[in-house]
C-alpha cells in the first residue's frame, strides 16, 4: 500500500509546472474568454475564424501543461511519443494564425483604413513568426531538457501575448508586460532559489520580450516596414 502511495505522490517540479501552465492558461482565458463565451452560446458561425483561431490556441496550452508535466512526474517515455504532434500543432496554429492576420488586414485595407492596417499587421505576424521559430529552436534541443523545457515555455508565451491585448481593462502602464512575462520572472526566481543560477535561456527569453513588446514603435515607421506593407496592400488591391 505504501509503494501505491508513493508512486502517486507528485514531485514539486511537477506541481510548480503545473502552477506556471495553469497561470498562462489564466492569461489566455482572460483575453479570449469573450470569443470562447461567443462560441458556446450559439455564435460560433458568425465569427468561424476567429473562435477556431481561439480555440487552436487554447488546444496549445494544453498540450504545453501536459507536456511540461510529464516528465516531472517520471513519463519521460509519453512525454517524447506525444512530442511528436507538437511541430504539426504548431504548424496548424501558425498557419490558422496568419490566415486570420490577413484576412483582418484585407478588411482594414479594402475600407480604406490603410494607416491602420499598417499598424495591426506588425503584431500579430510578428507573433506567427517568433513562435514557430522557439518551437523549431526547442526542438533541435530536444537532447538538451533544460534549454529545450524553457524554450517551449518562451513559445507558448509567445502566444499568450496575443491574450494580453485583448484585455482592455487593464490601464496600468506596463502592467500587460508584467502579467506576460511573469512566468518566466517566476521561473528564473524558482531557479534561483534551487540552483543559485538563472538559465540563460530566460535571459534571452526577456531580452526578446522587451523588443516584441515595443515592436510597434520599432518597426512602424521604418522603410522597410512601408515597402513590406505596400506589397501586401499591393496584393490585397
Amino acid at each position: 500500500m505504501s509503494g501505491i502511495i508513493k508512486e502517486l505522490e507528485i514531485s514539486p517540479r511537477a506541481i510548480f509546472q503545473l502552477l506556471i501552465s495553469t497561470l498562462m492558461i489564466i492569461i489566455v482565458l482572460m483575453g479570449f474568454a469573450p470569443s470562447l463565451y461567443s462560441a458556446l452560446s450559439g455564435e460560433f458561425n458568425t465569427k468561424l475564424l476567429i473562435h477556431t483561431h481561439a480555440l487552436l490556441f487554447l488546444s496549445w496550452m494544453f498540450f504545453y501543461t501536459l507536456q511540461a508535466v510529464l516528465p516531472a512526474i517520471g513519463k519521460l517515455e509519453l512525454h517524447i511519443k506525444l512530442g511528436k504532434f507538437g511541430l504539426p500543432l504548431a504548424l496548424i496554429l501558425t498557419i490558422n494564425g496568419l490566415f486570420v492576420t490577413f484576412v483582418i488586414f484585407s478588411k482594414f485595407v479594402l475600407r480604406g483604413d490603410v494607416e491602420v492596417a499598417r499598424f495591426f499587421l506588425i503584431q500579430p505576424l510578428t507573433d506567427m513568426v517568433v513562435f514557430p521559430l522557439l518551437v523549431i529552436a526547442a526542438i533541435c534541443f530536444r537532447k538538451k531538457p533544460e534549454t529545450h523545457k524553457r524554450l517551449m515555455l518562451l513559445a507558448t508565451l509567445m502566444l499568450t501575448i496575443a491574450a494580453i491585448v485583448r484585455i482592455h481593462y487593464l490601464t496600468i502602464p506596463g502592467i500587460k508586460f508584467v502579467i506576460w512575462t511573469l512566468p518566466v520572472l517566476i521561473s528564473m526566481a524558482y531557479d534561483y532559489y534551487k540552483k543559485r543560477i538563472i538559465h540563460q535561456v530566460y535571459i534571452f527569453g526577456l531580452i526578446l520580450f522587451v523588443l516584441i513588446y515595443a515592436r510597434t514603435r520599432i518597426l512602424n515607421d521604418t522603410v522597410a516596414w512601408t515597402y513590406f506593407t505596400d506589397l501586401m496592400i499591393a496584393l490585397v488591391t
